[in-house]
């Protein structure tokens, strides 16, 4: 899977299974059905040319190793929908801000490679929220670092804080 460069998934698939793009190194742009719910292990691992994929607004889970070695993916939004974001799914890819929802209960080990680039985790909760989110392994610290979390008003208590300033994500 050497030439396909763009793909849309037709509306009735609501999973990407094991592997489904994986090694698809031309692969740039992804359109994924809005109900889809699931992305599956390593789906677009080994994809380095993706750099524009939009998740579906009924994702709930993002497999172990879905996103690995994406190296041009730079920045993913990831929808309110998402419960769950498996081993090494964003591992060695090129993302250097993440916004995760609120509805996020599970983020397993490693994620994240230790040296990939990413600079702040932009969490759409308020710091209360992000303390109740399971953090398997020992990464929490790792990620709790990067972790800004949402205020609307310029917080008075310390930490790290973001709020919208023209639809760009900014650190308060």
């Amino acid at each position: 899977c050497t030439s396909l460069k763009s793909i849309v998934i037709p509306s009735q698939v609501k999973t990407l299974e094991q592997g489904t793009f994986s090694g698809c190194s031309a692969l740039a742009s992804v359109t994924l059905p809005g109900d889809m719910t699931i992305i599956g292990y390593e789906a677009f691992a080994f994809c380095r040319s993706l750099s524009n994929i939009t998740l579906p607004a009924q994702l709930e889970t993002i497999g172990e190793r879905a996103f690995y070695l994406c190296s041009a993916l730079k920045c993913i939004m990831l929808p309110e929908s998402l419960s769950c974001i498996s081993r090494d799914a964003f591992a060695a890819t090129g993302i250097e801000q993440l916004i995760l929802p609120k509805s996020i209960q599970t983020i397993d080990t490693w994620v994240f490679d230790p040296y990939d680039p990413i600079t702040c985790i932009y969490y759409m909760g308020s710091a209360d929220e992000w303390a109740k989110v399971t953090v398997t392994g020992s990464q929490r610290g790792t990620l709790s670092s990067l972790v800004a979390c949402y205020s609307e008003t310029q917080p008075i208590e310390s930490g790290r804080f973001w709020h919208w300033v023209e639809g760009v994500a900014t650190l308060w």
